[in-house]
Order: structure tokens, then sequence, then C-alpha cells
């Protein structure tokens, strides 16, 4: 799932929720501290996780498991979040081996990852076949309050009316725990630079204000909430044209209802709802509209070699003139200049 899109209170319900559990639990965290590179890196990390065994109790094992494989008998079971946080290489070294394990029957496991994990976990060319496999898209609307009240206390925050408060923010999120943080962020921010720093409450009013009208909040929250997106779609052309139906109509029909997650789902930007592909949440479908204009839809079909359908966007385009025209617009630019001296260039070696 997304970032914050609610895979560690998954996992937290799902130990939760085995209170009869005879066996050894082993939880990571992947996002903590910093990547790891080698695969002695990420056993020094299973040690300190088992707690109490001696990491040179198995020197002939050339296995990352070795600690669990200490713990056998005590049937582990390993909640790892985030394990596309690893290096490449070492995470398919260790999901090639957690297989190996759970296959023998001597390892229980619960995998959670972002944006990368689906190329890890999905497909006849994997090293790991999930059993199930579920994408997190966010809170419903029963958990939502819990992780509002988490944030509340994160940020010292209250709301006035907190009833119509939740309610909007919902409305604003889906439930998407990423755009709620920043949401509040941003909130608190823009009262910082208007030299409100009392405890006075939030409001809706004010919530609603402050993420449809203020020019600089709109700004940064867009640029947050855009920040997977922007990296991931150029990767996914088959996606594009259901970011256009999205941008236009709100929805796009699932070619794959029941097919791997892509591009827009894994950045946070979408949801599945039945068989169509909707926003996440009111304020991602504002920052979806506002960033992919006809100038950027261009820019994507120019970086693919589609000159064609460049240009029909192009001309289409509200803003012209000379680029980059904001800061924002420096790399599409720069992308866009590169692109067009290839195709000269190209062009020239063929006629000459």
């Amino acid at each position: 799932g997304s970032p914050n899109s609610g895979k560690g209170y998954v996992c937290t319900k799902v130990i939760g929720s085995l209170p009869d559990f005879a066996g050894r639990l082993v939880r990571l965290n992947f996002a903590e501290g910093e990547t790891l590179e080698t695969p002695s890196e990420l056993t020094q990390k299973l040690v300190a996780a088992v707690q109490g065994v001696d990491p040179e109790a198995h020197p002939s094992e050339e296995t990352m498991l070795a600690p669990l494989n200490a713990i056998r008998s005590e049937r582990p079971m390993l909640v790892a979040e985030n394990v596309d946080r690893l290096a490449s290489d070492v995470a398919r070294q260790f999901l090639l081996e957690i297989q190996d394990a759970v296959f023998q029957g001597h390892l229980t496991v619960v995998l959670t990852g972002e944006h990368d994990l689906h190329e890890l976990v999905h497909g006849p060319n994997s090293p790991f076949r999930a059993v199930h496999y579920y994408v997190v898209q966010g809170f419903g609307d029963e958990e939502f309050p819990h992780l509002v009240e988490k944030y509340e206390h994160t940020l010292q925050i209250e709301f006035s009316d907190r009833r119509e408060s939740l309610e909007l923010l919902y409305k604003l999120t889906g439930g998407n725990g990423d755009a709620l943080w920043q949401i509040l962020r941003v909130l608190m921010e823009h009262r910082f630079r208007l030299a409100q720093t009392g405890q006075t409450p939030l409001c809706s009013e004010e919530i609603d204000i402050v993420i449809s009208r203020d020019a600089g909040s709109k700004a940064t929250l867009y640029r947050y909430l855009l920040r997977h997106a922007v990296p991931l779609v150029p990767l996914q052309p088959s996606a594009w044209s259901n970011l256009e139906r999205l941008a236009t109509c709100g929805e796009a029909t699932l070619r794959q209802p029941n097919g791997p997650p892509g591009a827009l789902t894994l950045s946070g930007m979408t949801r599945r709802q039945g068989k169509q592909l909707v926003f996440t949440g009111e304020v991602m479908a504002r920052a979806v509209r506002a960033f992919y204009t006809a100038q950027r839809m261009g820019d994507l079909y120019l970086g693919i070699g589609d000159w064609g359908r460049a240009l029909e966007y192009y001309r289409r385009a509200s803003s012209k003139g000379v680029r980059p025209m904001i800061p924002d617009d420096r790399v599409p630019a720069e992308r866009m200049v590169r692109a067009m001296g290839a195709k000269l260039n190209g062009m020239a070696r063929q006629s000459g």
C-alpha cells in the first residue's frame, strides 16, 4: 500500500488478534534506520529483534535467517514491514529464504511494502509467491477517528467542532493517513505564519478555508501528496489514459480489477472501488487536477517518444511561453529539451 495508508496499523491489529498465539513473535521495520545493503546487516537486525540468540550460534549457515532458525522449535512468526526499503538484491534473497522456510512449515510471515513491493512478490518471475495478497488503501470511517486521535496527541491540537471537523477531514483524505498528517501540518504552519501560535482549537470552517483557498498552503500540500506519484507515473505509460479519465471524470474503469496495483494506487493517488479506480480523497483529486495539466501530459508522452500525442497535448495547454515558467517546471523542461535534441539528432543522421 501507499505510504501511511495503514499497513503498520494492520500489522498491529493482526498481532493483537492472536492472543492465544503460542509461538515466538519477531517484528522488524526496515524503514527505521539506514537502508540495509548487505545480507550480514540484515542478519544483525534479525539478531537484535529475536533477542537472546547468539549471533555466532550458527556460523556455518549461509543464510540471513539463521537467528530465526535458532528459535525454530518456538514456532516463530515474522512480521516484516517496508521490505522494499531493503537494497533490491538483499530483498530478493531475503524473500527467497523466507519462501523456503514457509513452504517447509518452519515460519509464519506477514510482509508489507510501499510502491516497489508488488514487483518483488507478484508475477511468475517473482522470487516470492504470496499466499494472501492485500492492498491497504487507507482507514475506514470507523477506524479513522483513532488515527485522528493519534495525530492530535502528536501535534497537540484539538477541535472545537469535532464531529464536523472529522467528517470534513475524512471527505478530504478518504481515510488516507498520509494526506491527513500533511493537512494537519499545513494548518499548523498556516497559523504559525499568521503568528497564531496559541492553543485555540481548530474548526471545520478554518480547515476548509486554509485547504481550499490559501495558495501557499495548497502548493505545499499538493507537492507533498504527489511526491511519490511524480517519479512513479512516468514509469507506467499504460496508466496515463486512466490518469486523464480520472482528472476529467473522477473515475476510471479498471481493465484488470483483480490485477496487481499500479503506479496510481501505490503512489496514494487512487484507490479501488469495485471495478472502478477513484481518487483517494477530495484533496488528492484537487492536487492531481492542478498538477497534471495538458502541458504535463504532453511532457509524459514526449518522454517516451510519442511526439504526436505530446504535440496534441501541448496545443491544448493553457500556459504558453518560455519554459521553465515556475521552479517545479525545471526538471520536465530539461527532460523535454533533451528529448527534442535526441529526436533532431536522429533525424539529422537519417537525412545524412
